[in-house]
């Protein structure tokens, strides 16, 4: 790809040096190139050029599909411009050609120059400089934007405030209501103790009112310690994008206090306020540089001082994201949740089920949720760079994945990108500075002009469509391949389903899914109508919008109920929170009998008790499993404490008494992946299993494998009811589990529950692991790794210095090992390492130790290439700190160093100690 887009580029480089440096320059007439329907689109030149000269216009669609050609002559451009009157709103793009005096593409340029910043010296050096040119002139047809007022409150906005004089009227193109301004820098604000600088604020909120949006919709996102507060004042280095003085707490509090009333008496209708940004643990976010504890005390004094000001108004933790999860919980350890009304999250597809969960652990109330930073379409060098079609999908459905969970508003971040920074710049920044923080994240297209990108027209469109409250529905799988999708949704504007396929190539409209939309309004993303919808073919990487479909054909659809709000490609973060041990072997004999070995397998208890429906009595309920793995089959014993059986026969045996278990099938925690089952016993001890999901296999055909829903004959399975108790017993070829593939010895992504139904109902279900009887989520999924003999793999292993001649001490305490660095240079690390052989390739191992230092201190493994990172930098403490880390050996090794070091820190000191390594 990266070749393609800079032979292009060079390509456009070469007319732009044969026309000469000050090229003509065209632009639209209408602000940001966005025109409304039965508007008549118009682009001129900023100079005039010889009446002999023509001009030649190509308009085509995000695809590069042409859908107009035309050509005006010098005279008539000069004093008219280039004029079309389009058919239909959508997105288009206009190439201009210029022959006569000037032949070829009327093109432009704009520099490019990529910054590096050193991690030590903090200094940023040039590290390229480059001429991006441009030939491409996108512009939006589209509806008029309805009143703010009207919009549903679900679509916010999280623009950078320095850039209010282009994204207010921009937002007004698009369709928004609430504004989430980030961020009310405190340390420009009160530069000087007392001395307040309110003019760039006073404008925003001027402006804000004159483009319709309430004051009681815009949330102010307050932060940034001002030096002459700061607690580190002399920390004046950029780390990232912003000095590190403001990223700690203040040395008197009541400067933080004062701030907060200063603003809230200044703009009193303001009622919602997001305390700080991002906070974490030390070293994980360059927003906050203290720690958490003094977070907390950080927040309790806005929160107070907030309540104290305006008891109605609301105040929202400082935003964090799927990786904070460590700070949370530090967060809910020291009571940090009485001091925020609402929890907001940052990043792309949220998934709330590990946050609630631990809020359940520690037995706190969980608050509503927002979106307060969505990262809809943020792009980085290091990222995949998907089809502008491609990213509006996915990020579709990223927005209804969000709103499916609760989330009150979704703030778009952000509506415009940065100067001279656009999506053609990432294969310059790719080849200069690949690990740059630098993004592409705009709806709209800043340099060298304002213009709208695809996802703009989409957004549009869909807020247009959207009143009131915004509700997710039932997902359909559509076709033979079920690879047509769909996702029904309601407002108050009525009910939309929105479609695709999730295929490569173009398909025909499956008729099932032809006939709930024949009679409905279609349109593309962008707006541009569908003529005959049940005769249309789909386009890979497209969605499409029903209005109003057949909700009779919807309700008696064969897919219904199915998953279909899946990232594309894209990994979550998965639990690790469950875990347990399976039998390498077998547990049945061959009458499916309980071997010597089978008896004496690990036991997984199900402790987590899930109330499904609280008015239906039944008794408790009790139990364990245990699973055994070979290369040929995936066995399963499962034994529960139930007085009451009641099996629900029929579509839905999850209703009544049985066995759930699933498999992520592609370890990325995606929906789509898993490959899922249920186990049943009926009244007559008959014992069944149904695979009710099956993630795809694209094109491959596997032997002894049952589609989902179908009777599955190559299994063999058992059960009984016995004083009380119910048992399953399972063996199933592991092709059944396909495309999930185990390598000897790996770890399986598990989950399996209980479901309880004494007669009136399915009341609860114990679980052992997530994500099956709730939200289909694999990343709540435990892990299952290789029962290994209980040893100490460290036990009599010599240990060394990490680098052999660094400038360290090493000595001997009573349980581990001090290091004290001296002069440690660049690429050098103090540091001491072990070497352990004897590990079962695939399998995961149990790293525990203390550590305790001035150090930045990391554990890395090498184990082969890639090194596995253990343990990253992390800040030691005066006192001990306990360590737990899990290493799992790469495909075919069977040995491993561990090594703790000090990267480039002269001066520094650790101790380790209570080294310990044990199979997992």
């Amino acid at each position: 790809m990266f070749c393609r887009q800079l032979t292009w580029i060079l390509a456009s480089a070469a007319i732009l040096a044969a026309i000469g440096a000050e090229p003509l320059k065209i632009r639209g007439t209408a602000f940001a190139n966005w025109w409304r329907i039965g508007e008549t689109v118009c682009f001129k030149g900023d100079r005039p050029i010889p009446e002999s000269d023509r001009i030649r216009v190509k308009v085509t669609d995000v695809t590069g599909k042409p859908v107009f050609t035309g050509e005006v002559g010098g005279r008539e451009f000069n004093e008219k411009g280039w004029r079309w009157l389009p058919p239909s709103p959508g997105y288009f793009e206009a190439e201009f050609f210029r022959s006569g005096s000037v032949n070829g593409d009327v093109a432009e340029q704009y520099r490019f120059r990529v910054y590096k910043q050193d991690r030590h010296t903090k200094k940023y050096s040039l590290a390229g400089d480059t001429q991006i040119p441009v030939t491409k002139h996108p512009f939006g047809v589209a509806t008029p934007t309805r009143p703010v007022a009207e919009i549903s409150p679900v679509f916010g906005m999280s623009p950078h405030f320095g850039r209010y004089r282009d994204f207010l009227p921009l937002s007004r193109l698009v369709g928004f209501r609430g504004i989430r301004v980030h961020y009310i820098d405190w340390a420009k604000l009160e530069k000087e103790k007392g001395v307040w600088n309110w003019k760039a604020l006073d404008e925003f909120m001027k402006l804000a009112r004159e483009y319709g949006y309430s004051e009681e919709d815009i949330t102010l996102n307050l932060m940034g310690t001002p030096r002459w507060a700061s607690t580190r004042p002399d920390a004046t280095w950029i780390n990232i994008c912003i000095q590190e003085y403001k990223t700690v707490i203040p040395k008197q509090m009541e400067d933080w206090r004062n701030f907060i009333r200063a603003v809230m008496r200044r703009y009193p209708g303001v009622k919602k306020y997001e305390l700080w940004n991002e906070p974490h643990l030390i070293g994980y976010s360059c927003f906050w540089s203290d720690s958490v504890e003094n977070f907390v005390a950080l927040l309790k004094a806005g929160y107070e001082t907030v309540k104290a000001e305006n008891p109605d108004a609301v105040v929202h933790l400082g935003g964090i994201g799927m990786r904070y999860l460590p700070f949370y919980r530090e967060l809910l350890k020291l009571g940090g949740d009485r001091y925020y009304d609402v929890l907001p999250m940052h990043g792309s597809w949220v998934q709330m089920a590990p946050f609630r969960r631990m809020e359940k652990q520690f037995g706190r109330k969980s608050k509503p949720w927002l979106s307060s930073e969505w990262h809809a379409m943020l792009l980085r060098a290091s990222f995949p760079w998907p089809s502008e079609p491609m990213q509006t999908r996915n990020m579709l459905c990223d927005f209804l994945n969000q709103v499916r969970q609760g989330a009150q508003e979704v703030d778009f971040f952000c509506i415009v990108n940065a100067p001279n920074f656009e999506k053609e710049c990432l294969p310059w920044m790719k080849k200069f500075d690949p690990g740059s923080a630098s993004h592409v994240s705009g709806l709209f297209r800043k340099t060298p002009f304002l213009a709208p990108r695809y996802q703009a027209l989409a957004w549009h469109v869909l807020s247009d469509l959207v009143r009131g409250k915004l509700t997710v529905h039932d997902g359909f799988r559509f076709g033979d391949g079920k690879d047509q999708c769909g996702i029904l949704l309601s407002s108050d504007a009525g009910e939309l389903l929105i479609f695709w396929t999730e295929g490569e190539k173009p398909v025909r409209i499956d008729r099932e899914l032809a006939n709930i939309v024949a009679a409905s309004v279609v349109c593309e993303a962008d707006g541009r109508p569908v003529s005959r919808p049940a005769e249309m073919t789909l386009a890979p990487e497209f969605y499409y919008i029903a209005r109003n479909p057949d909700r009779k054909l919807l309700a008696a659809a064969k897919g219904r109920g199915a998953e279909v709000l899946i990232p594309q490609g894209k990994a979550l973060p998965l639990s690790h929170e469950m875990h347990g041990n399976y039998l390498p072997g077998k547990l049945f004999d061959a009458k499916l009998e309980l071997t010597a070995a089978g008896r004496r397998a690990p036991r997984m208890a199900l402790a987590e008790k899930v109330v499904c429906d609280a008015s239906a009595r039944a008794g408790e309920i009790a139990g364990f499993f245990s699973v055994a793995l070979d290369r040929e089959n995936f066995e399963l014993y499962a034994e529960l404490e139930d007085a009451v059986h009641h099996p629900v026969p029929g579509e839905a045996p999850w209703k009544g008494d049985s066995i759930q278990f699933a498999f992520d099938g592609g370890g990325k925690g995606l929906a789509g992946d898993r490959i899922e089952f249920v186990l049943t016993l009926d009244r007559e001890g008959r014992a069944g299993v149904v695979k009710n999901f099956a993630a795809p296999l694209g094109g491959d055909l596997p032997e002894r494998y049952t589609p989902a829903n179908e009777p599955m004959r190559t299994a063999a399975v058992a059960g009984e009811r016995r004083n009380g108790r119910t048992v399953y017993r399972l063996r199933l070829p592991v092709s059944e589990l396909y495309p999930l593939t185990v390598p000897p010895n790996g770890t399986l992504r598990f989950s399996l529950l209980a479901n309880n139904n004494d007669g009136s109902g399915r009341a609860y279900y114990r679980e052992w692991a997530s994500g099956i009887g709730g939200e289909k989520s694999p990343a709540e999924y435990g892990d299952l790794t290789v029962l290994q003999p209980a040893r100490e793999l460290l036990k009599g292993r010599p240990f060394r210095p990490f680098r052999q001649g660094a400038d360290q001490r090493l000595a001997a305490t009573a349980n581990g090992y001090r290091v004290d660095a001296g002069a440690i240079g660049r690429k050098d690390a103090a540091g001491v390492a072990v070497s352990v052989g004897n590990l079962l390739p695939n399998a995961s191992y149990r790293l525990t130790f203390r550590a305790r230092g001035t150090a930045q201190l990391e554990v890395v493994s090498f184990a082969g290439a890639p090194r596995i990172d253990l343990v990253k930098r992390t800040s030691l403490k005066p006192e001990w700190q306990t360590f737990e880390a899990v290493l799992t050996l790469p495909e075919g090794r069977n040995a491993a160093s561990l090594n703790f070091f000090a990267w480039e820190q002269p001066g520094v000191f650790f101790e380790v100690s209570d080294i310990s390594l044990t199979p997992y």
